[in-house]
This record gives C-alpha cells, structure tokens and sequence, in this order.
C-alpha cells in the first residue's frame, strides 16, 4: 500500500509532467493511432464485479458497501453504520460502462445482474 504523502507526490510530479509536455500523454503521440478503450474493459467488469458482490454483502439495496478490510469514515457513514463512499465512486464507472453501450447484464457469482436495475436500486 502506498503511504498518503508518497502518493501525492507522485501525482503531483506526473501533473507537472503533463503541464510541461501534455503532447506526451495522447495515444497518438506515441503510436500514431488512438488507444482501444477496451483494454479497460476486464478492469472495469471486475470492479463492478466486486462492488456487486460486496454491496448485496452489505446490505439489500445496494446503497451502501462495504469492503473487508475497507477503510470506514466516520463523516461517511449512514446511521447503521454502513460507508456509501464506494457507492458514490462505483456510480461513474457504471454510467460510463453504459452509456458506451457495453453489456448492461453481468454474471455475478451464477446470477445475472442488470446494472440498470442496480443503478435504480442505489436511488430508491
């Protein structure tokens, strides 16, 4: 795991780096052609994956989750002491992966998820 103060100072090097030379940082500058985005797409289908199966850990609903070992805020929590940070955070990558036309069912453990109706049940 890598200590609070390491990281950022290392994203701060790399913003550096990226406003002294932001042509190095396009796909095109280094190959000439556009990356494929969906090289993402394993990464993506496993944190959904592992949000799926750690939210219904957590409770019905899937407006709160917990991760074992997670870190819990106590500014971040509900009244039954459940973190909704990792829901905030899992909600873009859900957006996203839909709104690009990927597969909105997932196999989660045997069952088939429909990420829309995780998304409506996060709202309800």
């Amino acid at each position: 795991m890598v200590a609070r103060r390491t990281f950022l100072e290392l994203t701060s090097a790399a913003l550096a780096g990226a406003m002294i030379a932001p042509e190095a940082l396009t796909a095109a500058s280094w190959s000439g052609a556009a990356a494929d985005a969906s090289v993402f797409d394993d990464y993506a289908r496993q944190m959904l994956h592992g949000f799926i199966r750690n939210a219904r850990r957590t409770a019905p609903g899937y407006a709160v989750c917990d991760y074992p070992g997670g870190t819990i805020l106590r500014s971040c929590i509900t009244p039954s002491g459940k973190t909704y940070v990792s829901v905030a955070r899992i909600l873009p990558l859900i957006a996203e992966w839909l709104a690009a036309g990927k597969p909105a069912a997932m196999d989660v453990d045997g069952e088939l998820i429909d990420l829309r109706d995780v998304v409506l049940a996060i709202y309800r």
